[in-house]
């Protein structure tokens, strides 16, 4: 994790004000000691076991541990092993755990401005011009006001490349979307459906036995790299980009509250400790 004037580094994890806050206020109203307790929290990401994006979550909670010399420390969960992937919101908010890795648009039914702030369909070619709208034109702000609606702090982006669509038929031009099946979310399923698809909003972990079983004849599931590992090549060889969701961004999020005093506030250039008000990079996956 670093400043943010440098270009790469980690996110941080944040913490929870429902199911809480009271002893939360007594521990930031606390001075500063070195003997605290060890803080035990349990996250649930978006990634299956074993594959890359997963691997990456698997370094922010070693590095939050590094940072905090273990007092503050994550139990990593894979995609559904706590509970499904599109059930996380909701059970972060009725405290099942503190912490999840999920996508904004799974709850755009619920808040609206998650389809936009999961990402725009064919919006910014390059995840750099997405991470800056991010971060220099207010895009965090938005994102933040949104979840507070539902009790909850969201902490920041994982932005990556553009997801590519994985179809079961070839596609050369926009006509051949016209009546298929398609697995599509957030503002993307708006944008496939006034070309003709009908869309299935599928969890994540879905998309593979969808398409095999011919449930859905396209999809946008995620990076190149997590598809690939995911099988989507085995039962959609078809791979079209640019596809609907260029650099997409799942998020972190969970109820917060402010960084008790185990993580001591840094200076501008020094490593920034989890959940503090400063926005590090992360580099993209």
């Amino acid at each position: 994790m670093t400043d943010q004037n440098h270009t790469h580094g980690g996110r941080r994890a944040a913490f929870r004000t429902i199911a809480g806050a009271g002893a939360a206020a007594g521990i930031l109203g606390a001075p500063y000691v070195h003997a605290q307790p060890t803080i035990t929290w349990r996250m649930q990401a978006l990634w299956d076991p074993g594959t890359m994006p997963q691997k990456f979550e698997e370094r922010f909670v070693a590095r939050v541990a590094e940072l905090t010399s273990g007092r503050f420390k994550l139990n990593l969960f894979a995609a559904g092993q706590i509970v499904g992937a599109a059930q996380a919101f909701d059970a972060v908010r009725g405290g099942a755990f503190e912490l999840m890795k999920t996508y904004d648009a799974y709850e755009a039914g619920k808040i609206p401005v998650f389809a936009f702030t999961g990402s725009v369909p064919f919006g910014f070619p390059e995840s750099d011009q997405f991470e800056a709208w991010f971060y220099e034109r207010g895009g965090i702000d938005i994102a933040r006001q949104a979840y507070a609606q539902a009790g909850l702090h969201y902490i920041a982006p994982s932005i990556y490349g553009q997801e590519p669509i994985h179809s079961k038929v070839a596609i050369r031009k926009m006509a051949d979307f016209a009546g298929k099946k398609g697995r599509f979310v957030g503002l993307a399923s708006a944008v496939m459906a006034a070309y003709g698809v009908a869309v299935t909003p599928l969890p994540t972990g879905e998309v593979y036995s969808a398409l095999d079983k011919g449930v859905i004849d396209i999809a946008d599931r995620g990076d190149l790299t997590s598809n690939f590992e995911a099988g989507l090549a085995e039962v959609a060889k078809f791979v079209i980009l640019p596809g609907s969701s260029p650099p997409a961004r799942p998020s972190w999020n969970g109820a917060c509250i402010k960084p008790p005093p185990l993580f001591p506030r840094p200076e501008r250039g020094e490593e920034a400790a989890p959940c503090d008000d400063r926005e590090p990079r992360k580099a993209s996956c």
